[in-house]
């Protein structure tokens, strides 16, 4: 919930769509996340060409916390470079959208 008010308040803030502020933190939520992790991290360890450690097949917070020393800066590069990369992209793909929109229906 507290995602949601600060997209809808940023939105506002910004004079930004708040329907697709709001929709969009729902990307983020408990089914997504681990997704969104796994791929952040492969992505940094792409990156900084080191090999990406295995999971377990029993995934605890004890070996994240235990492999947090190895597993930080994969996922802080990952994390950082995706969200340029694709909010760039959004950003883009957005504008070409709203142009051909304003066209369309242009008066």
């Amino acid at each position: 919930p507290l995602q949601m008010l600060l997209a809808a308040v940023l939105a506002i803030s910004v004079r930004g769509n708040m329907p697709i502020a709001i929709s969009l933190v729902w990307l983020t939520n408990p089914i997504t996340m681990p997704v969104v992790f796994v791929c952040t991290y492969m992505t940094g360890a792409w990156l900084m060409n080191v090999p990406p450690r295995s999971l377990p097949d029993n995934l605890t917070w004890e070996w994240i916390s235990g492999q947090l020393s190895t597993l930080w800066q994969p996922f802080l590069l990952g994390s950082v470079v995706l969200g340029v990369v694709l909010g760039a992209l959004a950003y883009c793909l957005t504008m070409a959208y709203w142009r051909w929109w304003v066209a369309q229906f242009a008066f």
